[in-house]
Order: C-alpha cells, then sequence, then structure tokens
C-alpha cells in the first residue's frame, strides 16, 4: 500500500519531488520494501511509535534541515 502512495506521487507532473517517510518503529518490513523500490526516498526512522504528529514533526524539522 505504501508503495502504490508513493508511486502515485512520483508519478505526477512536476519535477524535482523529494519524498520523506517518517516510519514509526514498523515491523513489517516496510522500510526495507521502500529502499528497494525508491532508494530516492529519504526514511527517517523511529525506533517507536512516537505518535502521528511526532512523527510528522520530525519529518518536517528534517526538511527544514535539508532547505538550509
Amino acid at each position: 500500500m505504501i508503495g502504490d502512495c508513493i508511486q502515485s506521487i512520483l508519478d505526477q507532473d512536476r519535477p524535482d519531488i523529494d519524498i520523506i517517510v517518517s516510519d514509526n518503529g514498523s515491523d513489517d518490513g516496510s522500510v526495507d520494501s521502500i529502499r528497494e523500490q525508491f532508494p530516492s526516498v529519504q526514511i527517517i526512522e523511529n525506533e517507536k511509535n512516537i505518535g502521528f504528529d511526532s512523527a510528522v514533526n520530525r519529518g518536517l524539522s528534517d526538511l527544514n534541515q535539508c532547505d538550509s
């Protein structure tokens, strides 16, 4: 499912799309699958589930650091 979501973003007619996935300690193999299928996607791995808001904030923080 996450692969379909990422692919739909990449299929957009827009150049230079950066995708950041903030993973909340999943153990279903999704992180490895994303790395394998979409090497350009940046993955933030949280050791445990830190909650949706905190995971989004961490992704935005990393994005802001990239823009600096």
